[in-house]
C-alpha cells in the first residue's frame, strides 16, 4: 500500500515539475536578428514603454528589450536614468528594420538627446555596438 501512494506522489510531482520546466521554456522571449539569437525583455504597455531600460543593468551580448506598440508611428527614445550606451534596431509591421540609431549614450544632463525614428511598430533595444558587429541595415528581416 505505500509503495502504491508513493508511486502517485512521485507521478504528480513529475506533472508538476514537467509543467513548470515547459512554462519556463514558453515564456522565454527572443528575436533573431541577421542569425543571432537575442533573449528580449518584452515591454507592451505605455507604462514599460516610458520605463525602458531606466535603472536596468547592463546589457549582455545577446540581450535586448524589445518594445511592442499598438500601430506604425514614429517612435521618440531618450537615454535617461540608462547608465550604459545601446543601440536600437527599429522594425515596421512586417519586421523589416525601416531605422537604426547606433552607439546611443547616456543622459548625463538634460536636456537629454532625443531621437525619433521612422514609424515603426517595433523597437528593439541592444547592446552597444551589436548593430556594426551584426551588420544590420535597413531592409534586413527579423523574426519576432
Amino acid at each position: 500500500m505505500r509503495t502504491g501512494l508513493w508511486s502517485v506522489v512521485c507521478s504528480q510531482w513529475f506533472v508538476v515539475i514537467t509543467f513548470l520546466f515547459l512554462l519556463s521554456a514558453c515564456s522565454s522571449n527572443s528575436v533573431i536578428i541577421n542569425g543571432s539569437k537575442v533573449n528580449v525583455e518584452i515591454a507592451d504597455s505605455p507604462e514599460e514603454h516610458q520605463k525602458g531600460l531606466m535603472f536596468h543593468g547592463p546589457l549582455k551580448e545577446n540581450e535586448g528589450m524589445l518594445f511592442i506598440f499598438p500601430d506604425e508611428s514614429k517612435r521618440s527614445f531618450w537615454m535617461k536614468n540608462v547608465f550604459f550606451p545601446i543601440d536600437i534596431v527599429f522594425l515596421n509591421s512586417e519586421k523589416k528594420v525601416v531605422d537604426l540609431k547606433d552607439d546611443f549614450y547616456l543622459c548625463v544632463k538634460e536636456p537629454c538627446e532625443l531621437f525619433t525614428s521612422k514609424p515603426a511598430k517595433y523597437a528593439i533595444e541592444l547592446q552597444r555596438n551589436f548593430i556594426e558587429k551584426h551588420n544590420v541595415k535597413v531592409g534586413d528581416l527579423v523574426e519576432v
